[in-house]
């Protein structure tokens, strides 16, 4: 069992009661009063799942590289990285060239700071663009 301390983003935990592995994408706070730590998961052949910190208990193997995600939108992809979100689109309705990665954070405004790569020629350019520039940071 793990406590709100123990989670490390980028690592690997066992989801106690369902002995299903997983890697952890980003913890928060959550609930109505902001007072529940949650910790947001990519769980192994299932996809994206929440739980608390104490149905979790750290695994020692590696984290598989990020991958792309959907948000309900066929033209934005979305990956976890060191807790962070960021969104994969191409502001030109699909034109080569045009691909770009911003950090995402719910709730704020996106400034030129939070640009990781823009005029890829295609998503899995800007992506593994992205990858190898937040991997140096």
């Amino acid at each position: 069992m793990m406590n709100f301390a123990d989670v490390q983003v980028d690592t690997r935990v066992i989801i106690t009661a369902h002995g299903q592995k997983a890697t952890v994408l980003r913890k928060f706070m959550g609930g109505a009063n902001h007072d529940l730590p949650v910790i947001l998961m990519d769980v192994d052949g299932v996809g994206e799942v929440m739980r608390t910190p104490d149905q979790l208990d750290r695994i020692d193997e590696p984290a598989p590289a990020p991958k792309l995600h959907g948000t309900g939108s066929k033209n934005v992809k979305r990956f976890h990285i060191g807790g962070n979100e960021y969104h994969v689109y191409n502001s030109a309705s699909g034109a080569r060239g045009f691909w770009q990665v911003w950090r995402h954070e719910a709730g704020k405004a996106a400034t030129n700071a939070d640009c990781v790569v823009s005029g890829a020629t295609t998503r899995k350019a800007a992506f593994e663009e992205a990858l190898r520039i937040l991997a140096a940071a």
